[in-house]
């Protein structure tokens, strides 16, 4: 039985397993077609990027409708062609341990994808935008997650990678500075104005809380003095009882 090739570039030499039913052997892939589906490399909008934030990524290409996606010559065999966003690692190689999947994309539009909460701080991470089918159907092949781990992520084969974009920065939630708090002198019953900043922007429904030290500066047993929020002047009382100390 003879089996229809889709006709884009494909790696050359790649060893793909056929799809239909039946057929187990693989398939040495010798080069087919000079007619790449990527028109560009794909682009980041954004230059700060924070992890558990969003990015833009976009990218053009000849959409899905104009790819082959039959394979066999008995019936129709679609197997869920798609483009898909793809994460480096902290110094921009995509190795299959630590490549994180951003989930499917389309050319031509503007996608924000989602930076999971896990990737660290890096200055060289990079995406790529590959090309493939879905020969398995899953129920949720959009969330973030790492390439092997989860099931619907075993079941992409890819055909054709593109280049990858420019190297950009993804950063760990940090306070950039100390707090700054009012210097004149406070009695207990009193409130002290509070300000602080963040480097970027923090996890989903967290909360920040102001803590006050003992006498001697030292925070082994702290006292909550509420919450608070960045980028504004919060005021706190000092709670009744506090002892007198310079070391606060």
């Amino acid at each position: 039985m003879s089996a229809l090739l889709p006709s884009f570039s494909l790696p050359l030499g790649r060893v793909t397993r056929c799809f239909l039913i039946g057929l187990c052997s693989l398939i040495t892939l010798s080069g087919f077609a000079q007619n790449p589906p990527f028109n560009s490399n794909p682009t980041i909008a954004q230059t700060a990027v924070c992890a558990g934030g969003t990015i833009t990524v976009s990218f053009t290409a000849l959409p899905p409708e104009q790819i082959p996606t039959r394979i066999g010559e008995v019936g129709t065999f679609d197997f869920g062609l798609q483009y898909r966003a793809q994460l480096s690692d902290a110094m921009g190689v995509f190795d299959g341990e630590t490549l994180t999947d951003l989930g499917e994309v389309t050319p031509g539009i503007n996608h924000n994808v989602y930076i999971p909460e896990y990737i660290p701080t890096g200055t060289s991470y990079r995406v790529r935008i590959v090309l493939g089918y879905l020969y398995e159907p899953c129920s949720d092949c959009g969330t973030p997650s790492r390439i092997g781990i989860q099931a619907e992520l075993e079941n992409f084969e890819v055909f054709v990678i593109s280049n990858p974009s420019l190297k950009f920065r993804i950063s760990q939630p940090s306070f950039p500075s100390v707090p700054t708090v009012s210097s004149d002198n406070k009695c207990p019953g009193q409130t002290v104005r509070l300000s602080f900043a963040i480097a970027c922007k923090f996890f989903s429904e967290n909360s920040f809380t102001a803590q006050l030290s003992n006498a001697t500066g030292n925070f082994e047993a702290p006292v909550n003095l509420g919450s608070v929020k960045p980028g504004t002047l919060n005021n706190v009382m000092i709670p009744w009882g506090t002892p007198a100390g310079t070391g606060y």
